[in-house]
């Protein structure tokens, strides 16, 4: 046997875990337990929406890492040069400001 589609089908017909999801399936049928075409695809966009919202969340967090790893400041914070920087390389301005004899 070369054809892999042919390898699957004979896979999945002696799978007995594979025959018990069919027959589960064909029982809810039966019985009436099946979804409308309109709650099937309504249930569909709210996965939708939650995996967008979702996305949207972890573009952002990926947007703040590459800014923070390019030196910019993210929400107020300093950026990691501003924060090893040593007292000494503060602005001119502050420097004359502090009194000389503390």
């Amino acid at each position: 046997m070369q054809d892999e589609d042919e390898i699957e089908r004979l896979l999945l017909a002696y799978s007995p875990e594979f025959q018990a999801i069919v027959e589960a399936s064909r029982k809810q049928i039966r019985e009436g337990d099946v979804l409308t075409h309109e709650a099937f695809w309504a249930e569909v966009d709210a996965i939708r929406a939650v995996d967008r919202t979702g996305q949207a969340q972890e573009e952002e967090t990926e947007r703040r890492k590459r800014r923070k790893t390019k030196g910019q400041k993210v929400g107020g914070q300093k950026t990691e040069k501003e924060l090893a920087a040593p007292v000494s390389d503060a602005p001119q301005a502050e420097r004359k400001a502090t009194p000389q004899g503390s």
